[in-house]
């Protein structure tokens, strides 16, 4: 519930409520008793209350609520509707902003995330089905509902992580399309698959078998990321798919699919293969989504605009 809309009446309100319930019974020796018990609850008024704000807690908490209301025959439609009026609501409530003003729009880093998580969580394989069978769909709605907290997260929104020649150690960047430079291999760990992904100039190292001894950067960065995918791959359950790709290639959509294509790519010109293009020294990945970027700045728009400060 709702109580308050605006950041003024929450720091005049009052912090909490208590609660009675008076319980009346006979008791066996023919007594008439009342039994008082006194609850005391923290009201959504109170500022304290956004201090306490698990935004990875809350994000699974909406990957769950969403499969739970697919299968009780929501539509998906529907459901991305409500992720987003509810996502809204949120920000409406405990975001600090000035009403029609959305460049003055900010969250606190308890929140700063949440956006985020929903982004990738509206693109994820729980909200989007095509290619997927139902058998697909269903298995991956019932290991969502039984895992933990921090498995659920890279479902949501998967790590990428970057290995280098030149000898420093792997490094876990953004998961956006600028992250990607032809020469290092990537890893991503998405849960249901885990894909190592070559640079177009470190797969051509890769082919070109260079001596060890001259060339051991090449060789260390290669077999990093197989002893990275091969100790994620030895530890879950269900098993997840292994794929290995060049960019540019079919398989590397994998990797693609779940990138933010930052604002930058979207206004690029061209195609390739698998939604691709290179000029050179970006990947451009092509898509119909908005940039996280754009539906960071879409939602602020809507929040001062459903403000009543």
């Amino acid at each position: 519930m709702q109580t308050v809309p605006t950041a003024d009446q929450r720091n005049s309100s009052v912090p909490d409520v208590k609660i009675q319930f008076q319980t009346t019974y006979r008791h066996t020796d023919g007594t008439v008793r009342t039994r008082v018990t006194t609850l005391n609850r923290l009201t959504s008024n109170t500022t304290d209350l956004a201090s306490t704000f698990d935004q990875e807690a809350a994000a699974v908490l909406y990957a769950r609520l969403v499969v739970h209301k697919l299968e009780q025959g929501g539509e998906y439609s529907d459901l991305l509707r409500w992720i987003d009026k509810s996502l809204v609501k949120l920000c409406t409530v405990f975001g600090d902003y000035s009403k029609n003003d959305a460049s003055s729009f900010r969250l606190s880093n308890k929140f700063t995330l949440l956006p985020q998580f929903i982004y990738h969580l509206r693109r994820s394989q729980f909200l989007q089905i095509f290619n997927c069978s139902p058998d697909e769909t269903a298995f991956y709605h019932h290991t969502l509902q039984r895992t933990d907290i921090r498995d659920t997260l890279v479902m949501i929104q998967p790590t990428l992580t970057r290995f280098m020649a030149d000898g420093t150690e792997p490094e876990a960047v953004l998961l956006d399309s600028a992250s990607l430079i032809p020469e290092a291999v990537f890893l991503l760990d998405a849960f249901f698959y885990t894909v190592i992904y070559f640079g177009h100039v470190a797969a051509e190292w890769r082919d070109q078998n260079y001596p060890r001894d001259e060339y051991p950067g090449v060789y260390e960065m290669i077999d990093k990321s197989k002893e990275e995918a091969a100790e994620l791959i030895a530890d879950r359950f269900p098993l997840p798919r292994y794929v290995t790709c060049d960019e540019g290639k079919s398989q590397a959509r994998f990797l693609y699919s779940k990138l933010n294509p930052s604002e930058n790519d979207t206004q690029a010109i061209g195609g390739g293969m698998g939604g691709y293009v290179s000029n050179g020294t970006d990947t451009v990945v092509h898509t119909e989504d908005v940039s996280l970027r754009t539906f960071f700045q879409h939602l602020a728009r809507l929040v001062v605009q459903n403000s009543n400060a």
